[in-house]
């Protein structure tokens, strides 16, 4: 059984919205709403990939970049969601807090949109990875 490291974001704007990305054509799950993520590379911390992905797939305006130190890890879920069934991923979400929109421009997807919490977890079009984090970690976002 091989087991996958990867690590993703729930990101929050100060007015208690999830950012959440449209897959875009190229990607896994296209069309469906996903969370901000990426595999960590081999001896590299969850906090570093984390930090990486936000970069590599966002553009912030100048001076708003978000305080990673406000990064919190919520946990790591073990998830049986790709489509090879030998394949267990390890999925280490956080939260983290970003200014509001249109502070940053999505790079990679078809876009990123607010959502509030409330119904989220109902939506039909969500990646079956974010599905099973943000319902893992219902109780923690709850309090937002």
């Amino acid at each position: 059984m091989a087991k996958v490291k990867v690590v993703g974001a729930a990101l929050w704007t100060p007015e208690g919205k999830l950012v959440m990305q449209r897959r875009g054509p190229d990607q896994r799950n296209p069309g469906m709403l996903g969370l901000y993520g990426v595999r960590v590379e081999p001896r590299e911390a969850a906090e570093t990939a984390l930090r990486r992905e936000l970069r590599e797939e966002m553009l912030w305006r100048k001076g708003r970049e978000p305080a990673y130190l406000r990064a919190r890890r919520i946990g790591t879920f073990a998830l049986k969601c790709d489509p090879d069934p030998t394949i267990t991923i390890d999925y280490t979400l956080f939260s983290v807090g970003v200014p509001s929109e249109p502070d940053f421009l999505d790079l990679e997807g078809a876009g990123s949109e607010l959502h509030s919490w409330c119904g989220v977890l109902d939506r039909t079009d969500l990646t079956p990875a974010a599905g099973l984090v943000l319902t893992q970690a219902k109780a923690e976002f709850d309090r937002i």
